[in-house]
């Protein structure tokens, strides 16, 4: 009497660091094993794709695919990877509606190859202190429009959302007059009411010279 193949579950890629290339189902790992267990093929941060058991990836018992050269899944600029890859890809994460609903996406080098993301921060300034920077808001997460900058670089360069009439950054109306603010250590700073809201962006702008912190046109 033949006995029915148990269904397994589909595996959920949020569950695992690397990600999933093959579900391989239940095998035995070994001639000598008496049972089997589930395995996968799974891709290294490296860009090599390993073979190995579900549960080993899943309980963070594995952290490469045996390589020498990282063990960086625990790291900050991993984080940052795997944010990117999220806002850009996943249609559930908070962050989507401002980033892939607004069609900007990753390059596929980086998408499918954490490590080629890590050799181009190395190599382009990165320092924990930093943030991943797009120089065009409307651009793409690639090396041609990426930079690592302060919080406060990257907060001045927020692209102009619609409900801002003003058609300048960091401007905003408020009654007969125009408020410009900037964005300092996660705090707002008002630099005051203006008549126009191009006296308004010139006093932004000139805070922003005047405090060397960069600024962007």
């Amino acid at each position: 009497m033949e006995t029915t193949k148990r269904k397994l579950k589909p595996l959920n890629q949020d569950d695992y660091d690397f990600d999933i290339i093959k579900d391989l189902g239940m095998k035995f790992k070994n001639t000598d094993s008496k049972y089997k267990e589930r395995f996968a093929l799974f891709k290294c941060f490296c860009g090599k794709i390993f073979e190995s058991k579900i549960w080993t990836v899943k309980n963070k018992e594995k952290t490469s695919c045996g390589c020498s050269k990282h063990n960086l899944s625990k790291t900050k600029i991993y984080g940052v990877w795997c944010s990117i890859k999220q806002r850009c890809l996943n249609p559930n994460d908070k962050s989507y509606i401002n980033y892939g609903a607004r069609g900007i996406t990753i390059c596929d080098d980086w998408e499918s190859d954490f490590m080629a993301f890590y050799n181009w921060a190395m190599s382009n300034g990165y320092r924990e202190r930093l943030e991943i920077d797009r120089i065009n808001n409307d651009g793409n997460y690639e090396p041609s429009n990426c930079r690592w900058t302060t919080s406060f670089i990257n907060a001045s360069n927020k692209r102009i959302y619609k409900n801002n009439t003003t058609n300048y950054k960091g401007v905003t109306k408020a009654g007969d007059k125009f408020r410009a603010r900037v964005q300092r250590n996660n705090k707002r700073i008002s630099l005051g009411l203006f008549d126009c809201p191009k006296e308004a962006h010139i006093a932004r702008e000139k805070y922003l010279l005047d405090n060397k912190k960069g600024h962007t046109k």
